[in-house]
C-alpha cells in the first residue's frame, strides 16, 4: 500500500515527463469538470476511475481511524490548495499520505454528487426534447387519425339523424287527427322505437374514443421517440451511470435489483433482465413476443432511475446531497436515549409534549380568526371579491430618500474605495481575520494592501490575477498566492462578523429599528450570469438570455448589514435555503423572517415557527391562499358566528399526522438547530420525496397552522404589511448596490465551481458592508460635532433615508494621469512605417 502510494503521488497525468503541459496527476484530480458535454463527461469519468480504484483500495484504513468526516474535508482543501513541489517538500510520509487519502475519499464524495447532478440534468434535458419532438410529430401526424375518426362519427350520427326522422313522424302521427286514439300508439309503435338522448350519447362516445386514438397515438410516439434517442443518451451516461455507488440498504428494492443487474453486466443487460420497476404500460411496449426490446429497457431505467434519485426511493452510499434522509438526522438510538438533553440543549424543550403544543396552537388560531373578523367593520384596507375572498390595499410606506445621507457624508467628495476599507480595518480589525489556511495559523497575515487587492479582485469581479498585474507594487503571483491560502469562506465570515460587531455598538442603528424587541431580517436572491462551464448554473431566458446563470442568495437585517450569503442554482426554490441563513450566523438572532414568494413553502412555515422565528412572507395574492382550522371549530362554527374570513371548506387540520409524527419532527427540528446537517441539504432531500411520505406531511400540516394564523394576522394588520414591505425594499436596494460593486467582466462569474462564487460573493458583501458601517461611523461623528437642536433634525430624516449609499463611494478606482509625463514613448512611427510584410511566395 505504501508503494502504491508512492507510485500514485508521483505519477504524471499522461505518458511522458513531468512538464508545465503535462502536470501531476495528483493536480489534474483537484478540481471536477464541470462541462455536460458527453466528451468532458467521458473525461470526468476516466478521473473519477481512478479516484474510485484508490478509494476502494484505501477506504478500511480510513475507517478505522478515528479522523472525522470534517477533519478528511480540512487536509482535503489543503491538498487543493496547495502547489505540487510545496506537497513533495513534506518529509513525513504518513502525513503526506494522510493528505492525499483525505483528498481521495472527498473527491469520491463530492464526484458522486457531481455525477448525479449531471445524470438529472441530463435526464431532464433529454425528456424536454422528447416531449418536444413528440408534440412537432403530433400535431402533424394527427391529421389522418383524427380526420377516419370525425369520419366514423359522422356516419353514426346520420343514422341517428335518420332515426329523429323516425321520431318526428312519430309525433306528427300522435298530434294528427286523421286517427283515432286508441290507433295512434299502435302506428306509432309500428314507425319507431327509440329513446330521446341517444345522439348525445353516442357522441360523447365517439368523442372519447377520439381522445383515446390520439392518447394511444401520443403513448405510441413517446416510446418510439425514446428508443430512437436511447443510443444517444447511453453514449453520454452509460459510463457514468455505472460510476454512482447506490446504497442498497437505503434504496428501493425493486428499482434497486434493476440498477444492480445494469451496472454488474456493464449495461450489457440479459435476455430476461429483471422488470418489475416497470409499469404495466411500459411493459406493453419493452416486451413482446420477439423478447425485451433492450435499447427501450435500459433508456427506460435511466429515466425511472432520475424519478427515484429526486423522490428519496434511491440514494447514495457515499454522498453530501444524496443520501438517504434518515442519514442526515440525529442517530434514531442516540435521540431516544438522549432525546431530553438534546431538545434541552436546542431551547426546544416545551416542544416534547405534543398535547400542549396542539392546545397551545388551536388557542392561538382561534383568537387570531376572532381578533381578524371582529376587527373587519374598522379595516379600511381591507375588502372583499364576488367570491367573497380577501382584497388587502396596503398603504405606501414613505419613500426613501437615498441621497440625504450621501451629500451628508460626502459633501460634494468622492471617497476612494481603499480609504473606506482602510478606515474600516482601523476600525473593525477584520483583517485578523484572514489568517492562513494551516490549522495552528503560524504564518503572518498579509499586508492589509495585498488584502484589500484581493478583496478587490473577488469582490469587484476584476479577476485577481489582472488586479495583480494593473496594481503597483503587489503583483499577480503574490495576490494569487495570498487569495489561494487566506481567502477562505470561514476567513470572510468571521471578517464580515467583525464588522457587523461593530455595528451593534453604534446607537444609530438601533434608532432605525422599528421595534425595540425585534430584529426583523430578510432574504432574496439576485441573479448573476456565468460565462464559464458549472454544473451549478441552469438557463433563464428571462434573466440570462440564451445562457446560464445562478442565483445569489443573501441575509439581511434592520441594519442594513447583510449577515449570511450562499450561491444556489438559479432553477432552485429559494425557500430551501432559508433556514440556513438564521441558524447558521453567529452575529444576528433573529426574532421574524421576510422572504418574497419564492422564499415560503408550509414546511419552511411549520419548521421557522418552530424554531421561534416568526415567518413573515410576501406572498402573492394572499387572498386566495386556502387557510385551515381544527375539527372543533369547523367553517359552520365560525359562519354562526357571522365571519366573513373563514376556513375553507372541508380543510381541516390533521391532528392525527401530526400525533404519530411528532417525535420525527422533533428529531428533524433538533438535526437541523444542532448542525448534525445543514438545512438546505435536508430541506431538499425532504422536499422531494414522495408527497405521501408522513413527515413530509405532518411538517405541512404543522405549517398549514402557522401559514393560517400568519394570514390572518396578515390581513388585519396593515403596519406588519407594511413592516414586511419594508424589510424587503432594503434587500432590493442591497441588490442595487451589489450591482455597482460588482461591476467587472460584464457582472458575471468566471467561475465554475460553487465554492469559488461563495467566495466572491463573500468578498462583494464584505466590501458592502464596509461601506454601510463607514456610512454609519461618519454619521456618527457627525452627530457627534454639532449641536442637539442640529443634530435632532438629521436624526429626524434619517427615517426616510437608507445607510445603503454608495454614491458617494468611488468603487472604480483612481487613474493616474501624472505618470503620462515620465511615460517614455510607446512606437517610432517612422520606423514601423517603413516595415515591409514578407510573405510566402
Amino acid at each position: 500500500d505504501r508503494e502504491l502510494l508512492d507510485e500514485f503521488m508521483l505519477l504524471p497525468a499522461f505518458e511522458g515527463e513531468i512538464s508545465t503541459h503535462n502536470p501531476y496527476l495528483l493536480t489534474t484530480l483537484k478540481k471536477p469538470i464541470q462541462d455536460t458535454r458527453t466528451s468532458k463527461i467521458h473525461e470526468s469519468v476516466k478521473q473519477f476511475r481512478i479516484i474510485s480504484d484508490m478509494f476502494l483500495r484505501f477506504e478500511s484504513i480510513l475507517k478505522n481511524t478515528s479522523i472525522s468526516e470534517s477533519l478528511v474535508n480540512y487536509y482535503a482543501g489543503w491538498m487543493m490548495l496547495v502547489e505540487q513541489p510545496q506537497f513533495n517538500a513534506l518529509k513525513e510520509p504518513e502525513k503526506k499520505y494522510l493528505y492525499v487519502l483525505s483528498l481521495i475519499t472527498y473527491q469520491y464524495r463530492i464526484r458522486q454528487d457531481l455525477f448525479v447532478d449531471i445524470f438529472l440534468k441530463s435526464i431532464q434535458s433529454f425528456l424536454n426534447s422528447v416531449d418536444k419532438r413528440i408534440k412537432d410529430d403530433f400535431l402533424n401526424q394527427r391529421q389522418a387519425p383524427t380526420k377516419q375518426v370525425k369520419e366514423s362519427r359522422d356516419r353514426i350520427v346520420s343514422s341517428i339523424d335518420a332515426q329523429e326522422s323516425k321520431l318526428t313522424k312519430v309525433r306528427n302521427i300522435l298530434r294528427s287527427n286523421q286517427y283515432l286514439a286508441e290507433h295512434k300508439i299502435r302506428i306509432a309503435l309500428e314507425v319507431i322505437e327509440t329513446k330521446p338522448d341517444i345522439k348525445e350519447q353516442i357522441i360523447k362516445e365517439f368523442e372519447l374514443l377520439e381522445n383515446s386514438v390520439s392518447q394511444k397515438l401520443k403513448d405510441e410516439m413517446y416510446y418510439e421517440t425514446v428508443e430512437k434517442g436511447s443510443i444517444r443518451l447511453s453514449r453520454k451516461l452509460k459510463d457514468l451511470f455505472l460510476s454512482i455507488n447506490f446504497n442498497v440498504e437505503a434504496s428501493d428494492p425493486i428499482i434497486y435489483e434493476s440498477i444492480s443487474h445494469y451496472q454488474d453486466k456493464s449495461s450489457q443487460i440479459s435476455q430476461i433482465p429483471p422488470l418489475d420497476y416497470l409499469s404495466d404500460e411500459q411493459r406493453k411496449y419493452v416486451v413482446d413476443e420477439k423478447g425485451v426490446n433492450t435499447r427501450l429497457y435500459k433508456c427506460l431505467l435511466l429515466i425511472e432511475s432520475a424519478e427515484h434519485i429526486k423522490s428519496g426511493s434511491l440514494n447514495l452510499k457515499y454522498s453530501n446531497n444524496y443520501r438517504s434522509i434518515n442519514d442526515y438526522m440525529i442517530d434514531q438510538e442516540d435521540w431516544d436515549q438522549n432525546k431530553e438533553r438534546l431538545l434541552q440543549r436546542s431551547n426546544l424543550s416545551a416542544m416534547s409534549d405534543f398535547s400542549e403544543v396542539i392546545k397551545t396552537l388551536k388557542s392561538q388560531m382561534h383568537n387570531q380568526y376572532v381578533e381578524t373578523n371582529n376587527n373587519i367593520d374598522k379595516n379600511p384596507h381591507l375588502s372583499f371579491n364576488r367570491s367573497e375572498k380577501p382584497i388587502l390595499d396596503t398603504p405606501k410606506n414613505e419613500a426613501t430618500d437615498n441621497e440625504f445621507v450621501q451629500n451628508l457624508l460626502a459633501e460634494g467628495d468622492v471617497i476612494p474605495l481603499v480609504d473606506v476599507l482602510t478606515d474600516i480595518a482601523e476600525a473593525t480589525e477584520f483583517t485578523e481575520a484572514f489568517t492562513h489556511f494551516t490549522l495552528k495559523g503560524s504564518k503572518r497575515n498579509p499586508d492589509n494592501e495585498t488584502l484589500f487587492a484581493g478583496l478587490i479582485a473577488l469582490g469587484c469581479n476584476i479577476g485577481v490575477r489582472k488586479m495583480g498585474k494593473i496594481t503597483k507594487d503587489i503583483g499577480a503571483e503574490l495576490l494569487e498566492n495570498t487569495v489561494r491560502w487566506h481567502f477562505t469562506k470561514e476567513n470572510l465570515i468571521e471578517a464580515n462578523n467583525k464588522i457587523i460587531e461593530v455595528t451593534d455598538r453604534l446607537a444609530i442603528p438601533k434608532y432605525l429599528k422599528e421595534l425595540v424587541n425585534e430584529m426583523h431580517t430578510s432574504s432574496d436572491g439576485q441573479k448573476f450570469g456565468v460565462s464559464v462551464p458549472s454544473i451549478h448554473s441552469s438557463y433563464s431566458y428571462k434573466y440570462f438570455g440564451t445562457g446560464k446563470g445562478v442565483s445569489a442568495y443573501s441575509f439581511i437585517d434592520e441594519y442594513s448589514r447583510v449577515f449570511y450569503d450562499t450561491v444556489i442554482s438559479s432553477s432552485e426554490r429559494e425557500a430551501a435555503y432559508v433556514l440556513d441563513g438564521l441558524l447558521y450566523n453567529d452575529v444576528v438572532e433573529s426574532t421574524i423572517h421576510s422572504t418574497d414568494t419564492h422564499g415560503y413553502t408550509e414546511v419552511i412555515f411549520g419548521i421557522c415557527n418552530s424554531l421561534g422565528i416568526e415567518f413573515a412572507p410576501r406572498i402573492k395574492s394572499p387572498g386566495n391562499q386556502i387557510i385551515y382550522t381544527f375539527k372543533e371549530r369547523n367553517r359552520k362554527y365560525y359562519e354562526s358566528l357571522g365571519y366573513k374570513i373563514l376556513p375553507e371548506k372541508g380543510r381541516y387540520t390533521n391532528e392525527d399526522i401530526l400525533e404519530e409524527q411528532w417525535d420525527n419532527i422533533l428529531r428533524l427540528i433538533v438535526s437541523i438547530k444542532t448542525k448534525k446537517v445543514t438545512a438546505s441539504v435536508l430541506m431538499k432531500r425532504l422536499s422531494s420525496y414522495s408527497k405521501n411520505h408522513p413527515l413530509y406531511r405532518a411538517l405541512k400540516e404543522l405549517g398549514r397552522i402557522h401559514k393560517t394564523i400568519f394570514l390572518l394576522k396578515y390581513f388585519d394588520d396593515s403596519e406588519f404589511r407594511q413592516r414586511i414591505e419594508k424589510q424587503l425594499n432594503k434587500g432590493e436596494l442591497w441588490h442595487k448596490f451589489a450591482k455597482e460593486v460588482w461591476f467587472g467582466n460584464n457582472q458575471e462569474f468566471t467561475v465554475g465551481e460553487v465554492e469559488a462564487q461563495e467566495l466572491a460573493l463573500s468578498c462583494r458583501n464584505l466590501i458592502q458592508n464596509a461601506i454601510v458601517l463607514w456610512n454609519y461611523l461618519s454619521l456618527t461623528m457627525r452627530l457627534s460635532q454639532l449641536k442637539k437642536e442640529e443634530s435632532q433634525k438629521i436624526i429626524e430624516n434619517l427615517s426616510s433615508s437608507s445607510l445603503i449609499s454608495w454614491k458617494h463611494i468611488n468603487i472604480h478606482g483612481e487613474y493616474d494621469f501624472k505618470s503620462i509625463n515620465s511615460k517614455p514613448e510607446a512606437f517610432n512611427i517612422e520606423e514601423l512605417a517603413e516595415f515591409k510584410l514578407y510573405a510566402n511566395a
